[in-house]
């Protein structure tokens, strides 16, 4: 029996999700996307994903892959799986593509958009962002900027074996204002990040708009490798991850 690839844009709220990835005994964006199809479409598929996300952290263009043996047209399959999906999840494309497709390689940039509400978010709101106050914007920008470029991001990360490879190179920074909203918009773009390599970052600006710590500090902690150190980790509910863009030869269509 031919099998048939297949490549997806999903978006979802991860607020009640455990995070992307299958975990025992909870409820994750992967096993919910595998278990409704097995129950519309009668076939078991393993879902390759092109970036994890963490427990409460959304995404508006998370990609993955599957393959199965059904050939037809891609917006039936696509009406019919989001017909069975919860509220919170939506497939926003499905393509066949070539066998040799793989979410994890080719990839040109990601972009993370973080967000942060200056005014107090009105309820329907609050769980898309983090509500941090009147900040120094000046200094949030600036501790931003020292973190673009190439760097070891390992102390901006979780523990890891020392063999794995955690230089990274971020392209950009910006910060969108949003007067109508009363939030900010940190939009981050890079080729590939580390678990919770964005969200450290946020928290790590956040300390120094704060005054809590200095951008020299940042600084020290990335040129040192200080992997003790006092910059934490921003909360989940605030990040999306937004767009994942493959250069040309990634996808050749079947």
């Amino acid at each position: 029996m031919q099998n048939y690839k297949y490549k997806a844009i999903v978006a979802y709220d991860g607020t009640d999700f455990y995070g992307w990835q299958i975990q025992p005994l909870q409820k994750t964006i992967v096993g919910t996307l595998q278990n409704t199809f097995k129950t519309v479409f009668k076939q078991q598929i393993k879902i390759l994903g092109s970036s994890r996300t963490d427990a409460g952290v959304h995404a508006i263009g998370q990609v993955f892959s599957f393959a199965c043996s059904l050939c037809i047209p891609v917006n039936k399959m696509t009406e019919a799986w989001n017909a069975a999906l919860p509220v919170s999840i939506t497939i926003r494309s499905l393509q066949r593509v070539a066998d040799t497709f793989h979410p994890q390689h080719n990839v040109g940039y990601k972009t993370y958009c973080y967000y942060l509400f200056y005014r107090k978010p009105l309820p329907h709101a609050a769980r898309y962002g983090l509500y941090c106050g009147a900040i120094d914007i000046i200094r949030l920008r600036d501790a931003l900027q020292c973190m673009v470029g190439e760097h070891d991001f390992r102390p901006l990360s979780v523990v890891m074996p020392a063999y794995i490879k955690t230089v990274r190179r971020v392209d950009s920074i910006r910060i969108i204002k949003n007067p109508i909203k009363g939030s900010y918009a940190i939009v981050v773009c890079g080729k590939g990040f580390l678990r919770y390599m964005v969200r450290r970052m946020i928290g790590a600006a956040l300390e120094c708009a704060r005054g809590r710590c200095s951008q020299e500090y940042i600084k020290q902690v990335l040129q040192n490798s200080i992997i003790i150190n006092k910059l934490p980790v921003a909360p989940p509910q605030g990040l999306f991850l937004v767009r994942i863009v493959y250069t040309n030869k990634a996808i050749k269509l079947s």
